[in-house]
Order: structure tokens, then sequence, then C-alpha cells
């Protein structure tokens, strides 16, 4: 893929393998390993490019020396690692099993991965403080809950005003990374000046075969080298593959190559790693490879847009945990009772995101149930709008209107945003227009605008903006009618 490339001068291996504390080499077989080529990677020389007001930004942070070029020099700042638990802190159990977001990741960089330290210090990060280390949280992905992250988003905001913190690492459950990779693109869109790169594995990290070792490096690699080029965003990285945070999505519960991405044809980047000269034999653990790292910076719009509307982490915690705040509700189209649902859901003021079939397309009966409630709704003038989102699981190139005329029924399309996404960013935009009162003045058409933009909180910003300065005119008005 063509773009800018980071040079990094490859290694052909890094670390030699060594036993496994966790598996013991004299029990296990070991197997010949074929012999594989490596192959010649020449990086691509760094296109000439006017220099952004982040880049000088992180120039002055790493205090520059003027007589070497920007990219060889030694950095003075560090690397946040910011460890929430998943499977690349999970452990295994005797029966073959395990569990994830057992073990804390200090314990995990001290301790039984102080391999991976001492690889990064090595060749990666030498020198000064290079990787810091905090675990705000350690759980399961799939007990990961939205207090969880405005926890991690509050521990990424404390980096982001340090400046010698150059870049973030947060290491996650697979099973939810993407919720989250998604909540922090939505809540520091427009405003972010350093990149923050996602990461975990899909086998426990104390395994020897596991790939979150070679994972957690490749991120630290990442941030490192965005940071120095002064290219901020949320990024994932896994497999070698670098993706938008805004746009990644599992899609296979089991293999490796785990995520693809949702709304783009192409990746942001990926990171290319020496093919080993012989494969390690089966209990030992496999050397880590500091790669070389390319990505196309015009997959990721990374520019600062400030607003008067301010919403942190701790609003957000603030105000879901209110009991009067209306829900939403996920409702499919397969679901018996989905009429039921529906009236239950939007007569109570809940928010509802449609699991609809194919083209997130809604049956034809429950479009007229639709039709019937919204006409009991607005029999009470006090009533807000019901707010309806269409979505599908089967989403490739986003929700289309081709079969729903989503302005008679009055339903928003979710753009490619997955049923549960969906619901995520409902639940953000219900507690930003909640704090500033505004929630009753939300129409559909309002949030059709915020769901057809890559960042859609950053638009629903914009809109809460523009509701309060209309009511504040109508005020005025009303006061000189007086």
């Amino acid at each position: 893929m063509s773009g800018l490339s980071v040079f990094v001068t490859p290694q052909k291996t890094a670390l030699a393998p060594k036993p496994s504390p966790f598996i013991k080499p004299s029990a296990l077989a070991p197997r010949p390993s074929p012999v594989v080529k490596a192959e010649a990677l020449t990086p691509t020389p760094l296109p000439v490019v006017k220099e952004s007001s982040v880049l000088q930004e992180s120039k002055a942070r790493h205090r520059l020396d003027k007589e070497k070029p920007f990219l060889e020099q030694e950095a003075k700042t560090y690397v946040h690692l910011i460890g929430t638990g998943g499977t690349i802190a999970g452990e295994s159990d005797s029966e073959g099993g395990y569990r994830g977001g057992k073990t804390f990741m200090r314990d995990i960089w001290n301790g039984r991965g102080s391999y991976i330290k001492d690889f990064v210090v090595e060749k990666i990060a030498p020198g000064g403080r290079s990787v810091e280390v905090d675990d705000p949280i350690i759980t399961a992905g799939e007990d990961m809950t939205d207090q969880d992250r405005v926890v991690v988003l509050k521990e990424i905001q404390k980096s982001l005003g340090d400046d010698e913190c150059e870049g973030i690492v947060v290491t996650h459950g697979t099973d939810t990374i993407a919720q989250t990779t998604q909540m922090t693109h939505e809540f520091f869109a427009g405003n972010l000046r350093k990149p923050v790169v996602f990461t975990g594995s899909m086998i426990p990290g104390d395994r020897p075969d596991s790939e979150g070792p070679q994972n957690l490096t490749d991120a630290i690699l990442l941030a490192r080298e965005l940071g120095k080029i002064g290219s901020p965003g949320v990024y994932l990285t896994a497999n070698g593959k670098i993706f938008s945070g805004a746009d990644v999505v599992k899609t296979d519960a089991h293999k490796k190559d785990a995520f693809s991405a949702s709304a783009r044809p192409e990746l942001v980047g990926k990171i290319e790693h020496p093919s080993l000269e012989s494969a390690p034999a089966v209990g030992l653990t496999p050397p880590l490879q500091k790669g070389t790292v390319k990505v196309d910076p015009r997959l990721y719009e990374n520019v600062i847009q400030e607003t008067e509307i301010e919403f942190a982490p701790e609003d957000y915690r603030r105000t879901i945990e209110k009991k009067d705040m209306p829900k939403v509700s996920i409702i499919s189209a397969s679901d018996g009772r989905v009429k039921e649902k529906l009236e239950e859901s939007l007569k109570k003021g809940d928010w509802v995101v449609f699991d609809g079939y194919g083209d997130a397309n809604i049956p034809d009966d429950v479009q007229e149930k639709i039709l019937q409630i919204r006409r009991d709704i607005a029999k009470d003038p006090k009533s807000p709008e019901p707010i309806i989102v269409r979505s599908s699981n089967a989403l490739g190139s986003g929700v289309s209107n081709a079969q729903i005329k989503d302005r008679d029924l009055r339903t928003v399309r979710s753009a490619s945003y997955s049923p549960e996404r969906s619901a995520l960013l409902l639940r953000m935009m219900i507690a930003l227009f909640s704090k500033y009162d505004v929630a009753s003045k939300v129409r559909p058409r309002d949030l059709q605008r915020c769901f057809d933009k890559h960042s859609s909180f950053l638009e629903a910003k914009k809109l809460t903006g523009e509701i309060i300065a209309r009511k504040e005119e109508a005020a005025r008005a009303g006061y000189r009618t007086t």
C-alpha cells in the first residue's frame, strides 16, 4: 500500500528463543522446522510533506538536536502502557481453557514477560523512561462495561495532557475492544494530539504460542513512531495489521487474524516483519521481531476542531448513573415479541436500535406498528419524538434506504455501525444531550446528520451548540415581544 512509511530497520531475529516458564520443553517432542528464506524489506523513503502544528509540537516535546535528522534521534519521552486485562493478560487452566483478565500488565511487564520489556528497551525505545505501565482496571473483555471504559478514558486523558508522553498503548480484551476504540475515537475526536494504540491477543498471554507479546511489541513501536512524526489518532494493531479505531470490528472468534475494517476497503497500515530462518521448537517462546511500520495518513483525518461544548469522561459516568435517563434497547427483527418490545420501549421514552435483516430492513408489519406507535405518542405534545436507528450485523458499505424510506418512517440509518456500536454511540449522545438539557429537541434528521459523519460524537457536540443557540435566541425574542 502506498503512503507514509515510518522507517524502522528490520531485524532478522530479535531475541533468541527461550524456554517458556509455563511449558517444560523436555515434556514435549521437538519437531523439525522448515527453513524459510528471509525476504529483503527495503523501507520506503519518507516523503517531503509540510509540517503540521501537531508535528511541530511533537518536535518540541522531543527536545530535538537541530544537527541531526528528526527521525534518527533518540526520544527523551515515554510511551504510556495502560493495561485493562483481557486474554493477553489471561491465565490458562489445566483443562485447556483459560480466563481473561487475571494478571496485571505491570506484573507481566516486569515478571513473566520481562523479555518483552528487555526487547523493547534494547530495540524499540532505548534510554530514558522508555515505557511506563499502569493498570487502572483488570477485567475480561466480555465483562467490560461503560463505567470501565470511563476509567480507561480518564487514564488516557491524563496522558494526553503530559508533554513527555509521546504515545499511548492500551491492552484490552478482544471481545469488546472495538467498542472501546470507538468510544475513545468519539470522545477525543477533533482534539487528539497523540496516537492511542489498542492491542490484545486471541491466545492467552501465558501460553508460548500466544501472539500477545508480538502484538504488544508492535503496539509500542507503532505508538512511538506515530508520536515521532506527529500522527495522532486512535488505532488498533493486531497480527501485523493497523486499523482505524473508529472502523474496526472483530470478525473471527478463534483466529489470530480476527479483525477487519468495518467501513473502509483498506487498512490504515501494516507492520511488516522479517521472515524467520526457522520456526522455534515446540515449547519455546517465539522470538520477538522489530518490524517496519507503514501507514497511510490519508485514511485518517486528524484535524483539530475545537468546540465550545465540553463533555468529559466523568460527565458521561455521572449521567449514565441517573435512574431517569432514557435507556437504549436493541430489538431484533427475529424476536418473536418485536412489536410488543418496540411499543414498550418507545412509549416509556427509550431510544431503540432496530437490528434488521440484511440492509437493516424492517418487515412491513413492523413498519406499520412503528407508524401506529408514533401516532399514539404524538397525541401528547409534551412527549419527545421516538428515536429508532436501523442497523445490522451484515453491513459492509453501510445502511442504505433502498427498501426502507427513512423519511416516511422517521428512522435513522446507522451508516456502518453494528447494532452494539450504534447503541454505544446513542448512549453517549443521550448523556451529552441530557447534560445540556436538549434531548427533547433532538429529531431523527439531527441524528442522521451525526451518524453520517466519521466522528459522529463530535458532530453531536456541534448539534448541541446549535440547539442551545436556537433556544437562547428564542428566549431573547420572547423577551422582546413581552
